[in-house]
């Protein structure tokens, strides 16, 4: 039995402020736009979820912690549609309606643990593959091709086979973990963003492959919030308008920025950073007007942050 479902039945369902969430919450569909894991050794992995919730009254954006079941998880992916119910500003993603199961059962089976966070930061920040990203940044970007897949003891525990796009007919075994926000998109045919080290190890970009979209993993429209009265019309919000980087260095800087602070969350010596940013022409006395630049963006602009998420990779 997976270690995730151990615990559901070792640890009781939500308290009494997640199931007074999940029976009288205002049902709605969200956009997962950030998710954030934590990796506790004494403790189960929190795993945190950046929501745009898509309600009656308009798009406001929430953050909660909640463990999810492996099935919810990996329909919680980066960019996914999900339900949620909510309430004066508390949201919860409703596991029941997510992968199948009655609101009952939601509150019995799922919902285990939930807790109202800040919303973390817009992307993927996993300090599992911490050390595995900042390896990316010093190896030559490629792309792989699936060519078979077949998991292997452990929920994230998989291994596969895959083609090194330009590599003359290469093909490596990937063993190891695939996260659950990214196991949606290793599918045979499926072309994944990977890392070609000096030694020609090949490092998949777990972050690239959960932020990008590909054609077995389409993305379905949201599903219409229902207002109260007959104001549907106006109520329901327009689509956004696609948004545009001010110029090419912005679009670069922009991923730049992305992949040097995976490197600083990995905590990684000066050394090791400074040379991360001399890689993407970035100057070290620019980096602080740079982070604040772009975090302050993702955090207030909720139609760029939806942009951004999926600019990355």
């Amino acid at each position: 039995m997976p270690l995730f479902d151990l615990l559901s039945h070792l640890i009781p369902a939500g308290g009494k402020k997640s199931r007074s969430l999940v029976s009288t919450g205002e049902q709605a569909s969200a956009t997962v736009v950030g998710i954030r894991v934590e990796d506790r050794a004494d403790s189960p992995t929190r795993w945190e979820y950046a929501l745009d919730v898509h309600a009656a009254a308009g798009t406001f954006r929430a953050g909660c912690r909640q463990s999810l079941g492996v099935d919810a998880r990996r329909a919680a992916a980066l960019g996914r549609h999900v339900v949620v119910r909510h309430r004066g500003g508390q949201v919860m993603i409703d596991e029941g309606a997510l992968v199948g199961r009655d609101a009952g059962a939601a509150a019995s089976t799922g919902n285990t643990g939930w807790k109202q966070v800040d919303p973390p930061p817009v992307g993927i920040l996993d300090e599992r593959f911490s050390k595995h990203q900042a390896a990316i940044v010093g190896a030559t970007a490629t792309t792989v091709t699936v060519v078979s897949v077949e998991p292997t003891d452990g929920e994230e525990r998989w291994s596969f086979i895959a083609s090194v796009d330009g590599g003359a007919g290469r093909t490596v075994t990937v063993r190891g973990r695939v996260p659950h926000y990214a196991a949606g998109q290793v599918a045979p045919g499926s072309r994944l963003p990977a890392g070609l080290t000096s030694m020609g190890d090949v490092l998949i970009d777990w972050f690239a492959v959960a932020a990008s979209r590909t054609p077995n993993q389409p993305q379905e429209p949201p599903p219409a919030p229902t207002p109260p009265t007959d104001t549907a019309a106006a109520l329901s919000p327009s689509p956004a308008p696609p948004y545009q980087f001010e110029s090419t260095s912005d679009a670069k800087e922009f991923q730049a920025w992305l992949k040097l602070r995976a490197v600083r969350a990995s905590g990684v010596s000066d050394s090791v950073l400074a040379t991360a940013m001399k890689k993407f022409g970035i100057a070290a006395e620019s980096w602080p007007s740079i982070d604040i630049k772009w975090s302050q963006r993702c955090q207030s602009d909720p139609i760029l942050a939806d942009q951004l998420r999926l600019a990355r990779g």
